[in-house]
């Protein structure tokens, strides 16, 4: 498998966590495209190319790079009335650069700035939905009253953190889980979710990863998919 195909493997895997609009997928797809043409870390696209390839219009362009950049997916920088700069935020694109050793530090680089900013989405999550932020990415004030509302039906909502860092960890990741079944297709599961249950499956997934002590920074993309993946299982097999 080269790095293409495995690039756009890891985006459909990232797909069936956190589904994506037909446009904003076209959109990726489009970046992706121009991306492995021009071989460069960052790259310059004028609006009409990208509207040409992905049909939709300039201000779906717009806001649709925004969600791709929120989800991690690119990154872009406006240049006035120049075309905008993108780049591809995935773990795997530096295995276009030479030499070996560059190619290396530069996946690094991009791994460790991308877990940095998992753990500061947790804790902005955590702090929106206690109300120590005014906004957290897309989410609505309706959004974040629903969240809370199945919280406290799980005894997860509190606006203190007067624990350990170890639980503290296990808290915010609770509620990760939570925000991203609440925008996720499985949405309805969340009706049938009890405290007990929830506590069970969340320990079952650190059992079945063999994570005994918490690591956000290698840990939380697995725990929330992990979660999530049997979640979804468990309620397919009831059905």
């Amino acid at each position: 498998m080269n790095s293409t195909d495995a690039e756009i493997q890891e985006f459909y895997n990232f797909l069936q966590i956190k589904p994506l609009s037909t446009a904003q997928i076209a959109l990726w797809q489009a970046l992706h495209y121009i991306y492995t043409k021009c071989k460069k870390e960052w790259f310059s696209v004028a609006n009409q190319t990208l509207e040409l390839l992905t049909g939709s219009s300039r201000q779906s362009i717009y806001e649709n790079r925004n969600i791709l950049k929120q989800n991690g997916l690119i990154d872009f920088k406006s240049n006035g009335t120049k075309a905008t700069t993108y780049t591809m935020l995935n773990i795997l694109q530096d295995t276009l650069q030479t030499p070996l050793q560059n190619t290396l530090q530069s996946t690094l680089q991009v791994t460790c700035t991308l877990y940095k900013l998992n753990y500061i989405k947790l804790l902005k999550l955590f702090n929106y939905i206690n109300k120590k932020e005014q906004d957290f990415e897309n989410l609505t004030e309706r959004d974040r009253n629903s969240i809370i509302a199945t919280l406290e039906r799980l005894k997860l909502y509190t606006g203190d953190l007067s624990f350990d860092e170890e639980e503290k960890k296990e808290f915010v990741i609770k509620y990760w889980c939570i925000k991203e079944l609440y925008l996720s297709s499985f949405k309805v599961y969340l009706n049938d979710i009890d405290e007990q249950f929830f506590k069970n499956k969340y320990l079952k997934t650190l059992e079945m990863l063999n994570i005994e002590t918490i690591d956000i920074e290698t840990d939380l993309d697995d725990i929330v998919s992990y979660f999530i993946k049997t979640l979804k299982r468990e309620y397919e097999v009831k059905k």
